[in-house]
């Protein structure tokens, strides 16, 4: 994987420890979130080998916990401490012939906004092997023993 940095506050990825599956991905610069959707930009772009992609996806952490911001308190004033938040980052691709810079999508249910400051890991990258597969439209499509079941249809135990 090549990366390019695109800015003096952008950062490498980096894996926090040796088998991590995940590259930690760091916000660039303060960045303020706003109630709804956000794109973080990361300010680098990267290169893939064919047939690899870059999954962005929440860090765990963030996932179970929200994420820690200083809240707008006052008009530009932010919280001293960070706190923790109700937003998550929203999955996304990074195909391997795109050479623009990467982003990250987060969506804040906070009413208020929050920042987010330079250096914050703010998302993993997992890189990833596909297929290519041919589409052929048919009329009717093998059985299968679950069928046409989904959303819970084989069980939750």
């Amino acid at each position: 994987m090549k990366i390019k940095l695109l800015s003096s506050g952008a950062k490498i990825p980096t894996k926090g420890s040796d088998e991590a599956a995940g590259y930690d991905l760091y916000v660039p610069k303060d960045t303020i979130i706003f109630p709804g959707r956000n794109v973080v930009p990361l300010e680098f772009a990267m290169s893939l080998d064919k047939g690899k992609h870059a999954h962005l996806r929440p860090r765990s952490g963030f996932s179970a916990n929200g994420f820690e911001g200083h809240v707008l308190m006052a008009p530009n004033k932010f919280s001293p401490e960070p706190l923790r938040v109700d937003a998550d980052v929203i999955q996304g691709t990074v195909d391997s012939d795109y050479r623009n810079g990467v982003g990250v999508i987060v969506y804040s249910r906070e009413p208020r906004p929050f920042l987010i400051t330079q250096g914050a890991r703010i998302a993993q990258m997992v890189i990833l092997q596909h297929s290519e597969e041919e589409i052929i439209e048919v009329e009717e499509l093998d059985d299968t023993e679950r069928g046409t079941g989904g959303f819970g249809s084989t069980g939750t135990h």
